[in-house]
């Protein structure tokens, strides 16, 4: 690995439902988020070694 690939970052953006009365938990809207960022990011979620919220 080159040290130009340990420096990088592939970014994408997600993001959830937003309302009161959704029904659902709090990891389900972040999951939600995330799967969205990953697919933003032209990834699949076997690509990602950890995700930041």
């Amino acid at each position: 690995m080159t040290d130009f690939e340990q420096r990088s970052v592939i970014s994408g953006i997600g993001q959830s439902e937003v309302g009161r009365r959704l029904g659902r938990t709090g990891l389900e809207l972040t999951l939600d988020a995330s799967l969205e960022a990953i697919a933003d990011a032209g990834l699949t979620p076997d690509d990602i070694d950890g995700i930041a919220t």
